[in-house]
């Protein structure tokens, strides 16, 4: 079985991530209204970002992110696929 060097995945996935993240943490409740019309959505995703800008680093806010994006709402998952 011959080895993969998946570095440059491993490398793009990571830049994805941080950016959805650092987006996510910059979004006023504003821009969140303008993206999910509905209440409850909105809110969700407001929890979303909450947990995320509770973790202390940068992995943490990862695997955060990561963690709660799988239990998320389709219409949370369509507002963060447009954000990032």
């Amino acid at each position: 079985m011959g080895k993969y060097d998946l570095s440059d995945e491993a490398r793009a996935t990571d830049a994805e991530l941080n950016h959805a993240v650092e987006r996510l943490e910059v979004l006023s409740k504003h821009e969140i209204a303008n993206i999910l019309p509905s209440r409850v959505d909105q809110e969700e995703l407001q929890r979303l970002i909450s947990k995320v800008q509770k973790a202390t680093s940068k992995n943490a806010k990862r695997a955060v992110f990561i963690e709660n994006v799988s239990t998320a709402s389709e219409a949370v998952k369509r507002a963060l696929e447009i954000l990032t």
